[in-house]
Order: C-alpha cells, then structure tokens, then sequence
C-alpha cells in the first residue's frame, strides 16, 4: 500500500504559499494565479506536510500517514518525502530514491507539472464549486477531459480566508488501488489523500548545487556525482 501512496504524493506537491490579502470578489483563478506568482516571488520559504491515506471518498480511518518537506532557496526547490529527495533546479529535475538507490533525472521541458504551476494546472481542472466553512476558502476542482494519465480525479483546495494560505489539499484518486480488509484480505477500493501544509520554523536548508547530484559534458552526456557513484542513473529525457 505505501507503494500506491509513494506514486501519488510524490507526482503532485501543490500550491500553498502566504499572500497578501485580497478583496472577496475576486475570483477563485486569480486567487489561485496570485498563489502561483506569490511562490515564485518568493527568495525562500519552508513548510512541512502531513499526507494521508484514507479508503474509500468518505471514510475516516487512516490508512497510512507520512510527513515530509518543501523548501525553497533562490531559483531551487527541494522536497523531501517517503524516501525521496526531489530537487527542482530552473532547467532540470532530480528525484533521489535512497533506499532502492536510483537517481531520476529529467529536463524541466519534459515534467508535465512543476511543483507549483497554477497557470498549467489550471488547464487540467475546472473549478466547479466554491464554499465557505468557518473563515475557509474551499474550492472543488474537477478534472477536465484530457488524455493525459493523471492521478486525482478531483481535487478539494482549502484556503484560510484572512491569510490565503492553502492550508489543506484532498486529492480523489480516479482509479481504485489495493486496500487490505479488516480480515487483512485485499479489496480494491478507491481512496482519497490530504495533505495538511503548516509553516516550518527550522532554517532553510543549504541551497542544492545540480553538480552535488550529476555532471554534465559538452555533449550534453550525464554521469552521477561523486557522491551518488554507487547508485543507477535513469535518465529520463529519452523516456517521456
């Protein structure tokens, strides 16, 4: 089961950085427009993040619950979670598996989303429904037809009405994934994840260098760092 939620989570890391305030007027794109510029805008920040795994849209046992990190130093983003290290440089992509010792290298003109394009994500889904709980912003987001494989049939973004930090995600799975039963039998069943986002108060980290994980040649050929000599390069920008 940490397998599925391992795909999931690390696939889509969402939009929850602090704005200035707006009037209510405005609509729920420009809010989600102004969160996409206000991150970039931003030299550095830190979060920490709490996913979990729930069977079935509406159902209140935790499956599996994991923590993890975002961070952001200059033009770098660097996140860590279940045994990932993923590092987003301007022009390039890192994922670092530490335990199965694979380094995952890819061209920031092959990812489909960046950890925070609002203008892209917004092409995938269509808000369709926006309510208010208690000074909370929630909007329903829908997944719009697209062939493209994407996970999250529907998404639920939650934004503080006095901050607007998003401070939770749910995201629907759209296809079912491997439960185990109260029996530990396994049924497939469909789930849902949250991610509940909350400012760190620890230092940011020390900002990556891309030669820290790979080296470059003239020709544009990669080989892993010396630090990473023992693990297996996938280089992704013939695969996608």
């Amino acid at each position: 089961m940490s397998l599925i939620l391992k795909q999931y989570v690390t696939v889509f890391i969402v939009y929850f950085v602090s704005l200035v305030s707006q009037s209510q007027d405005v609509t729920p794109e420009v809010i989600l427009q102004k969160v996409e510029a206000h991150y970039k805008a931003r030299n550095t920040f830190n979060y920490s993040m709490t996913y979990n795994m729930y069977r079935g849209y509406t159902g209140t046992d935790i499956v599996e619950n994991y923590t993890g990190t975002i961070q952001k130093k200059g033009d770098v983003v660097l996140v860590h979670v279940l045994g990932n290290e993923v590092v987003q440089f301007p022009e390039h992509h890192i994922v670092l598996n530490k335990k199965e010792k694979t380094l995952v290298y890819t061209t920031n003109q092959q990812i489909q989303t960046a950890p925070v394009d609002i203008s892209r994500f917004l092409q995938f889904y269509k808000i369709v429904k926006t309510k208010e709980e208690g000074g909370i912003l929630v909007y329903e987001l829908l997944l719009k037809d697209t062939p493209l494989p994407i996970p999250h049939k529907k998404i639920d973004l939650y934004i503080n009405k006095n901050t607007l930090e998003i401070d939770k995600q749910i995201l629907y799975l759209g296809t079912k994934v491997p439960f185990k039963d109260s029996n530990g039998a396994k049924v497939l069943d469909v789930g849902r994840i949250e991610i509940m986002v909350k400012p760190n108060t620890k230092d940011v980290m020390v900002k990556p260098k891309l030669e820290d994980y790979i080296e470059l040649d003239a020709s544009s050929k990669v080989r892993l760092a010396q630090n990473y000599k023992t693990y297996t390069l996938i280089d992704n920008r013939r695969n996608l």
